[in-house]
């Protein structure tokens, strides 16, 4: 929208017979402009439309129990897989809230929590992830994925669309993750740290996904998983 935009406002400057001070386009080769305020606007809307190609789809799914990471590292990582403005995020924490029908810092009652609303949840969370990576866009998923048959799903649904998938395990000392969830302010997810404890009582199962320590520095973490990704030469970028 914003390449679009300058697109726009350099074609007016153009039709006016305008110079902008500053152009930080070249003129395009092959191509004679009259006024380099064309150039600039000709070449800020082949790039506009160039945001709009599909780059491939592929499925990235992020799980960990609560105060691992998973949401910061999904929000971090999603700009650099595939093109501007990089994959949708999918986070079931928004969509259970947008389910009840409540704001998403609104703490939910109870009964957001029943295992009827949990299935819910995860059942429009794959349906949301499949839709994108139908349409040919990649896509972030981030949730604590404790039940095995939840990761076996996306799996599923990346093959069912023809789509890579890569599976990231976020783990931390739970001391970490205490804290974490103790110094966590206006949040949408509703995790407390009793939450937590309940969590590591659950039975996982085998867990096939790659493990990554998430402990340290979020910058840290975010390397990790663009190397895992095979995304090494963005990791000097992202920092």
């Amino acid at each position: 929208m914003r390449a679009a935009i300058r697109a726009h406002v350099g074609a007016t400057a153009a039709r006016a017979g305008l110079t902008p001070r500053a152009l930080d386009d070249a003129p395009l080769p092959g191509r004679a402009f009259k006024n380099p305020a064309e150039a600039h606007a000709r070449r800020y809307l082949e790039e506009a439309f160039a945001y709009l190609e599909p780059v491939g789809a592929r499925l990235i799914a992020i799980g960990g129990l609560s105060g691992s990471g998973k949401s910061r590292l999904a929000c971090e990582l999603a700009p650099w897989v595939g093109a501007a403005p990089g994959a949708r995020v999918v986070r079931s924490d928004v969509v259970r809230k947008q389910l009840a029908g409540v704001g998403l810092h609104d703490r939910l009652a109870p009964e957001g929590y029943t295992a009827e609303m949990t299935a819910r949840t995860f059942a429009e969370l794959d349906r949301r992830v499949e839709a994108a990576l139908r349409i040919g866009r990649p896509v972030v998923a981030d949730a604590v994925f404790a039940d095995p048959s939840e990761r076996d799903r996306l799996a599923r649904i990346a093959q069912a669309c023809g789509v890579p998938f890569d599976g990231l395990w976020l783990e931390a000392d739970p001391a970490i993750l205490e804290r974490r969830l103790a110094e966590r302010k206006a949040d949408v997810s509703d995790a407390t740290i009793e939450v937590l404890r309940r969590q590591q009582t659950y039975n996982l199962g085998p867990i096939a996904w790659t493990r990554i320590g998430s402990g340290g520095a979020r910058e840290e973490t975010l390397v990790k998983a663009l190397g895992t990704l095979e995304l090494p030469a963005l990791a000097g970028n992202a920092l």
